[in-house]
Parts: C-alpha cells; structure tokens; sequence
C-alpha cells in the first residue's frame, strides 16, 4: 500500500526519484535543495557527499529546520561546487 503524500513533500519526493527518471532539472539559483537530493545533482552518492562536508571539501548546509535535521544548499552553492569539481577535473 502506497503512502499518501502531502502536495508539499510532492516535489522533494519528485526530486528525490531523479536517478530513475533518468533527467535532472536545470539548478534554479534561487531554490534551496534538501541533501537527499544532491547525489542526482553532483554524481556522488550520500555518504560521499556527506564525508566531503565533514572534511571542509564541500560547504556546510544550511538548516531548514529548528531541530537541524533537515539540511539543504541554495541553487548557487550547488552550481559553485559543480563548477569548482568540473575546474578540478580538467586540472587533473
């Protein structure tokens, strides 16, 4: 039996699924994405991008939520580290 969805959690589950649907919508800059969807966006999977914030690599999130356990970047964070990993790569 399914569970029945609020129309608010709609679009993170929508952005949570990306990796099956096979596209990824452009970064919105002015949209904040929750963390469990970033391994659709960044090609890392959670636990990686999880150690890469541990160890200063990647920005620490911002807390949408008083209890801390919601965590999410902006649009322009995720598309500085983007460009920051594509920089990496062809210096490599």
């Amino acid at each position: 039996m399914q569970r029945k969805r609020s129309n608010g959690n709609k679009r993170i589950y929508q952005l949570n699924r990306l990796h099956e649907f096979g596209t990824v919508p452009a970064i919105n800059p002015d949209f904040v994405y929750r963390i469990t969807v970033l391994p659709a966006y960044l090609g890392l999977g959670l636990s990686q991008i999880k150690s890469k914030i541990k160890s200063g690599e990647f920005p620490r999130p911002v807390s949408l939520s008083a209890s801390g356990r919601a965590l999410g970047y902006y649009g322009s964070q995720l598309l500085e580290i983007k460009a920051k990993r594509i920089k990496e790569a062809q210096a490599a």
